[in-house]
């Protein structure tokens, strides 16, 4: 084998080691590691993105939820804990590990 064959060969196998530890996520998984915090002593949560639906449950302060997704003018938040999920005011929590901005917009 040429010199030139076996660098090119080593090469690659050395990119493709370096791109095995190399993790790639979608937004979705993205959004599945964002939580948020909440700031309020009894947070509702409601059944879609507005305060007229369903309450299907509340948070206390401190509680923290995991978030799926945000509505197109990012006021909610689509959220998800043990045995609840459903929507709550972006005003009422703090988020960690992401800018609102780029959480995925969900219907």
């Amino acid at each position: 084998m040429s010199r030139l064959f076996r660098r090119s060969i080593l090469l690659a196998l050395l990119i493709a080691f370096v791109l095995s530890f190399v993790s790639v996520q979608s937004p979705t998984q993205a959004a599945a590691q964002i939580t948020a915090k909440v700031l309020v002593y009894k947070l509702n949560v409601r059944a879609s993105d507005t305060v007229k639906a369903a309450k299907v449950g509340e948070l206390a302060r401190g509680a923290v939820v995991t978030i799926i997704g945000r509505d197109k003018r990012s006021l909610w938040l689509k959220v998800q804990t043990a045995g609840l999920s459903g929507w709550v005011r972006t005003s009422f929590v703090h988020i960690s590990g992401s800018k609102l901005s780029i959480i995925p917009i969900v219907s």
